[in-house]
Order: C-alpha cells, then structure tokens, then sequence
C-alpha cells in the first residue's frame, strides 16, 4: 500500500466544527455509547444466566446484543475522542481496519435480523413444529452463518479500498471511514469500485429488507386464523424486531443504495444506524418484553453482586488504559490529545476510585458475615447493599472530579512529552509552566490518603475478623478464612502500588511505568483468577452456567450416532481391480508431488521468477499437493490392502481438509485471474499495483477463505446423527455422501452447502470467465506478438480453471443426491487437475522450463563436486 499512495494519515472532518458543539455532542454521545454497552452487556448476561430464556428467540437476541456492542464500539469510542481534539487523525491502516470491522459487524447484524424474522415466523406460523425446527443445531448453524456471512462481505469490502491509490486530498468529510467517503480521496477512476460497493452492500440490505417485510406479511396474514389473545401476543412479540428493522435499515439503504456520492445529510444519517439504533435494542426488547424483565429483576436479586459489580469495575479500568497501551506498542507516533488526556486521567481515576470504595464495602460485607452471621441478612439486606455500591461509584465521581480539576486550571506550554504509558497527575503536574507544589499536596491529600486511608481500613477490618475468628471451631476458620484469601489479595497487588505512587511528593520516578502494570492490567487479569480458583462457590456456579449453556443442545440434538466407523465402496469390488487401481493411482500421486514440488523448489531457488505471477503459482502447486494427499494415499492404501475402512472423526476430518485446501485453490485461481488481469490491462502499474505486501495479503486471504469454507462444511456435518447405515458409495468423504447416512432431515443443511460450497464454486468461475472477458477485450488494441503472448500465458491459467471449477459446479451446485459418476467426477479434481498443473504451466512456459534446466544443472554440478 505504502509504495502506491503518498498519504498515510488522513483527517476525520467530524460530525460538526464549531468547537462548543462538539463538547454538547461530547456530553450527549458518552452516556449514550455507555448505555449501549450496559444495556446490550446486561442482555447477554440476563440470557446467559437465567433459565427461562433458553428459547431460540433470546438465543439470537443475546448474540445480537453481542454484534451490537462491537457493531457501535467499532466508531463510536474513536468518534467521542475525536470530539475533545483539534486535529482528528487516523492512518490510512487505522481507516481500512475500521471500514472492515464496521462491514463484518454491520453485515453480520442484517443477517441476524433475517434469521430472527424467520424464527418469528417458524414460531407464529408454525408452533407446534417450533421446537423440532429451531433446534439448538440449526440456531447454531444460523448465527455462525451470519458472522461468515459479515466477514466475506467485509473482506470483499476492503479488497475493493485496498487497491486503490490516495495521493491527495486527506480531508474525509465524516466522522467515521467509510467507503463512499474514501472513494472521493482516490486519485483513480472509482466509477467500477462504486457499483461493486453498490451491489455488495447495497443489495443485501435492500434485499434483506424486503426479506423481513415479506416475513411479516405472511405472519400478519396467517394472524387472521389465531384468537384475539394470540393476536395480540404474536404482534408484541414482533412489534420489537420491526422496530429495530425499521430504523437500522432505513438509513442503511438511503446511504449504499446510491451511486458513490456523498450528501451533507449523510453524517446525520449515519447517527441513527451507527449510535442510536445499537443504544435502542435493549430499551426495546426489555421494556416490551415480560420475560426478560423478570429475568433482569431476578438476576439482579442474586447475593454475589459485590464480585459482580468489582468485576466490571476491573472491566472498565482497564479499558481506560490498556487499548491505548496496546495500539500504541503499533503505532510509531504516540500522541493524545490535551482534551484526551483529561478523558483518560477522568476515568482512570473514577474507576480507580470506584474499585477502592468498593473492596472496602466487600470487606465490611466480610466482617458481617462473618462476625455477626445470625444477623447478615437483616444488616446486608437488598436496600444496603444498593446504597453501599451507589456511594461507592459516587466516591469515585467526586475523587475522579476533583483529580481532574486540580490539573484542567494549569497552563501547559512546554514540553509536551510524558515519560509513561498512559495519562496520569504526576507525569502531568511535570509538564506545567507554572509552580505545582500546592496542587502537588492537594493531589497526594486527594489520592494518597485515600488509598491508606482504605488500606488501613481493610487491614483493620480483617484483624477484627482472624481475632473472632479465635472462638470459631477449626472448620469455620478454615471456610472463613478461604473466603477473605481471596480478598486480600486483590487488596495487597492493588493498594500497594498506588500508595507507592500516590504518597509521595510529585516527583515521578523511572519505576514508577513498572508499578502501574500492577493497578493497571495485573491486578485486573488476576482477579477472576483468585476469586474462582479459590472460591468453591463461584467455581460451582461457573460449572452451572456452563451445563445451562450446553443443555439445550443436549436436549435438541439427537445426536447419538450409533454409527462409529465408515466403509467406502471404491471404484470395484474385484481384489485384482483394486490391485490396479492401487498402482495407477501410486504412479498419478508421486507424479502429482514431484511436479508441483519441482515447481515450488523452482520458483523459490530462481531469482528470475520473482514475480507475481510465480509467487502465486507456487502457492498454487504447494495446495495442489496438500489437496490431493488427503484423498489419494488413503485410496491407494485402500485399493492395495482391501481394508476401506475410515473413522467418523476421521471422516469429518478428511471433509474439512479437502474444502479448505480445495476452498483455498478456487480463491487462488480467482486471485491469479486478478493478477493476469492487472498484467495485461494495467502493464505500467503491475509492479506497483500487484507489490509484494499486496500479493501476500491476497494469498492469506485465499487461505483465510479456504478455512471458512471449510468450517463451514464441518460444522454443518457436526451437527447430524448417524444410527446407520454406514456404507458410502465413494473412494473418499465428502459431504453429499455422509449426508444420505444422517438419519434426520438434511434438507436444510443441503441447502446451507449448496450455498457454501455451489455458489463459491459458480461465483468463483463467473468471476474467473468475466476477467477473461475483459482481458480479451484489452488485446484488441495490442500488437499480433504481445496478444500472442498474453494469450500463452493466460490459456494455461483457464485451462485449469475449466479442468477444476466445470466437475466441482457438477458436484455440488446441485441437491444433496449422488450419481454414479461422481466418483469419476471426482477423480478430475481430486487427481486429473492437480497432476496437470505442472505439465500445463511448465512445458508452456518458456522462463519456467529455463529455470528448471539451470536448477538441474547446478544440481548436476553439485554432484560432481
């Protein structure tokens, strides 16, 4: 990327400009991202934990919570920060990654959408087959399908951005990256990317829009049949979904349904699908739902909320600090606004606080309970427990405040460099043009006294608890003092480092980057370890909950497969016909290996084959050999020994590395059309389009694709049951055969694989064929020679295509049924194409078959040395 554009950085132009509405927009946005994440956070809770929710309908709903949370988290954090800078900035790197995670989750929150609509509509239209339908595998299948579905609609995304070139202007006219605005910066004709983004984005909201209207027709209409109470239960039930649909897809399609322009109207637009639809769902399903109110309020009844409420606290403290640690350890600049650093030094020490009050109120719940247990109950009752953790928080506002009034008065003209890996008083207080003695102390009155004082406090609390302890027999002493080990602690690693830093005069020290590790990201990580290791109770409760997580899988799945071990059929029944078929397919197998292997050793010893073309090819040659060793050895062992016998677990295995090798091959050949395409119609800029960091990332892409796929595939197989028979009419496993042994309806899952592995299969070769197409066009205008030697080069290239993509669209682009010739089918693909592959693109290639030559004659000379 860096060798074609000139611009690395590029400025955010905001939401506004005026500075005063920027801080309104700065108070009105934090309380709303808050709320989103509390709000969707408490929804994955509530379903979590509580038993009534184990439908299929909070199944998704507590994985939309979940999208939402990371859907917003994606603009929002970075969008509030830029409201407190002057000069709002973001890499060229930072914008992609943000365009991609914004895409996945985007994408993946319409999908989830469609599939709740057809779940309202299973449920309403059909309820008594409710439960058989939406089993725990399919609801699954459905969710998993919808995060890969986000993911290859927001990889195709940013292949799109990546390649473009950015050479001037930086200024995007929005508040977050996005596509439409980036295209505007591109120092290239963007008409082809625009209609791509078009169809890739735009389609699939409109066309899951009129999806879910077509849905809720039909419920609506099949409502007529029902009585006025199931009316009226079915339309609340929906009410909530059409209201999330209607105001995350409005804005959507007014922004990706359009050709690549931007309006002025488009920043507010965005507000509502980016903040305030994420802020709305849980308002919307918790205030509209009976069920899971009831469950919020018995959730919130339960006793183990101090542990709870530190937990989060530690969630959030560690957030204020450690993601900006992280992208900083990336980032050759390290910079923070002054507005910034304020919001960073605001809510460290408001969580901080938080975290202080709170260990304080957990040992004062210890010394009750322990010393006064006849009255714990009445002195710890719901009403206490409420104010001690609202006073806690309020204790962290008024130090928090306090902390950052004293700092946000001094003048700071110089230097602007802090000696730490965060924003804090002391590093702060050394920066100030003007003399910081008295804000000094105020800071150590302020900070300091607070952590010894509450140290003292706990330390005072819990020698009254072991001198009570004395008149307890030994067991209650061990049990008592098991249940504060873990509370002293999190106590000593969290207080001991800040009375080191805050209890002294302002002076920092080299040590003091090294001590903050300890409050700032050890003391956090280590405290679900202490509390659950230590603590029966919680580590009882952790096995509960998961035993709730996999019992209605349990109870869906059918899935006791009486069926241990498979049996191939193979191509004869005759002994001595195997014996031949043994040997035939020894000799096409070692061929196989040694062609593309010579061509991998070729391509990596030759310093003539160092371009684009030949990195891929080698990869290409390295997948050929892994794809056809997992069919071929175990059908040459077979045939030879007459044992064709194969595992269940090692069926399954050989399915998901056929398709993710096989997956990976099909994205390679795509990528290696991509880059004959660029060769032949864009000569000037191959070298600087198809760099060495482009090709890398699309062979990772190729693999990364092939293992999605693959998952794909074997998730789906997982999820059925075998009872018999296990006979499979083939020489390898493969999905449409271990399908027909499944005894459940597999209709469904066909589906899902003809649309998994069928359409990548036709899409792939459509797209293939069309770069063809347009290469062909190209060489109109060239010479009788260069059109000759482009179409050398590209015949080998679309010969294997046709020898790969024609069997495999045979194969599966087609209902879960088997024919006689797949077998023979399969043996092109499996066999026939990966033993071509070097004879095709070697005996064609001129500079191939040199390089060859010369790394056999310095073998030969090697030798005779």
């Amino acid at each position: 990327m860096a060798a074609t554009n000139n611009v690395t950085e590029l400025i955010i132009a905001g939401l506004f400009q005026d500075p005063e509405v920027q801080r309104v927009c700065f108070a009105l946005f934090l309380p709303v991202y808050l709320a989103t994440v509390l709000g969707n956070g408490l929804i994955v809770m509530t379903v979590s934990v509580s038993k009534s929710l184990g439908s299929p309908m909070y199944f998704f709903l507590s994985s939309l919570s979940l999208v939402e949370i990371c859907y917003s988290s994606t603009v929002v954090p970075k969008f509030i920060g830029d409201l407190l800078a002057e000069i709002k900035t973001i890499t060229l790197k930072g914008c992609l990654a943000q365009i991609f995670f914004f895409h996945f989750f985007g994408v993946a929150e319409i999908l989830l959408l469609v599939v709740m609509a057809y779940d309202r509509y299973v449920a309403i239209c059909k309820p008594l087959h409710y439960m058989n339908v939406m089993s725990r595998p399919l609801c699954q299948v459905l969710v998993a399908g919808s995060w890969l579905g986000g993911f290859v609609h927001s990889i195709i995304q940013v292949l799109i951005a990546v390649q473009l070139p950015f050479c001037g202007p930086k200024v995007i006219d929005h508040y977050f990256c996005d596509l439409q605005p980036l295209f505007k910066l591109a120092c290239t004709d963007t008409f082809v990317e625009g209609v791509t983004v078009l169809a890739n984005s735009g389609l699939i909201a409109l066309c899951s829009f009129l999806i879910l209207v077509s849905s809720y027709i039909i419920i609506l209409v099949n409502l007529r049949k029902h009585s006025a109470e199931g009316r009226r239960k079915a339309l609340s039930t929906c009410a909530s979904h059409i209201t999330v649909v209607v105001l995350f897809f409005g804005p959507a399609i007014f922004l990706y349904l359009r050709p690549s322009s931007t309006f002025t109207g488009d920043k507010l637009v965005a507000v509502f699908y980016t903040v305030i639809t994420p802020m709305l769902n849980p308002i919307i399903y918790t205030l509209r739902n009976a069920e899971v109110k009831n469950a919020m309020k018995k959730l919130w009844s339960k006793k183990s909320l101090g542990m709870g409420f530190l937990s989060f606290v530690e969630i959030c403290y560690s957030s204020s600090t450690a993601p900006k640690l992280i992208s900083d350890l990336l980032a050759e600049r390290k910079a923070i606004a002054a507005w910034g650093c304020m919001a960073q030094l605001f809510f460290m020490h408001f969580f901080g606080g938080t975290e202080i009050f709170l260990l304080t109120v957990m040992a004062y719940d210890r010394y009750v309970a322990i010393c006064k247990p006849l009255h714990y109950s009445s002195i710890m009752n719901r009403k206490v427990c409420a104010v001690l953790v609202g006073t806690a928080w309020l204790g962290g506002f008024l130090h928090s405040l306090a902390q950052v009034l004293l700092i946000v008065h001094l003048p700071f003209c110089g230097p602007n460099v802090i000696d730490h890996y965060f924003c804090d008083i002391l590093p702060l207080l050394t920066l100030a043009c003007t003399d910081t003695f008295l804000t000094g102390l105020l800071v150590v009155a302020n900070g300091g006294v607070l952590s010894v004082v509450s140290f003292v406090v706990l330390l005072a609390s819990y020698a009254v608890i072991l001198c009570h302890l004395r008149t307890q027999s030994a067991q209650g002493r061990r049990k008592a003092l098991s249940t504060c080990g873990s509370h002293i602690t999190v106590v000593l690693l969290f207080f001991v480092p800040c009375v080191f830093i805050y209890l002294r005069p302002s002076a920092p020290l080299p040590e003091d980057k090294l001590v903050a590790v300890f409050y700032t990201v050890i003391t956090p990580l280590l405290n679900p370890v202490i509390y659950s290791l230590r603590n029966a109770e919680v580590k009882k409760a952790v096995k509960t909950l998961w035993g709730r997580m996999t019992a209605w899988n349990e109870k869906n799945m059918a899935a006791t497969s009486n069926v241990t071990e498979i049996i191939f059929l193979g191509f004869s029944q005759n002994q001595n016909v195997q014996k031949v078929i043994s040997v035939i397919f020894l000799l096409l197998y070692t061929a196989i290996v040694l062609g593309n292997g010579l061509i991998v050793v070729t391509v990596t010893a030759s310093k003539g084959l160092s371009c684009p073309m030949y990195f891929f090819l080698s990869y290409l040659s390295l997948v050929e050999m892994c794809y056809c060793s997992v069919t071929a050895p175990k059908l040459i062992f077979d045939s030879f020994f007459g044992k064709r016998v194969i595992s269940l677990q090692g069926c399954i295995t050989q399915i998901f590395f056929l398709h993710f090798f096989g997956g990976t091959e099909i994205f390679l050949l795509t990528v290696m059309a991509y880059d004959r395409y660029v060769a032949i119609c864009k000569p000037l800029h191959y070298a600087t389009i198809m760099n060495r960091r482009v090709c890398g990332l699309l062979v990772g892409a190729a693999w990364a694709g092939g293992l999605l796929h693959s998952i794909g595939q074997t998730f789906l197989i997982f999820q059925l049951s075998f009872c018999g028979p296990n006979v499979i009419d083939h020489y390898f496993c493969d999905v449409h055969p271990v399908l027909k042994l499944a005894c459940s309806d597999t209709f469904l899952f066909s589906l899902l694989i003809i649309i998994n592995g069928g359409s990548i299969s036709v899409v792939s070769f459509t797209v293939l064929l069309a770069s063809y197409a347009v290469i062909l066009h190209s060489l109109q205008g060239h010479e009788a020679h260069g059109r000759g030697k482009a179409l050398s080069t590209c015949a080998s290239h679309l010969a294997v295509v046709g020898l790969f993509f024609i069997p495999c669209s045979f194969v599966y682009m087609r209902p879960c049924v088997t024919l006689p010739a797949d077998k023979i089918v399969a043996v092109f693909y499996t066999v026939v194409t990966p033993l071509l592959n070097p004879v095709i693109y070697s005996f064609r290639n001129a500079e191939m078959k040199n390089a060859m030559r010369r790394l056999l004659g310095r073998k030969a000379i090697w030798e005779e040395k």
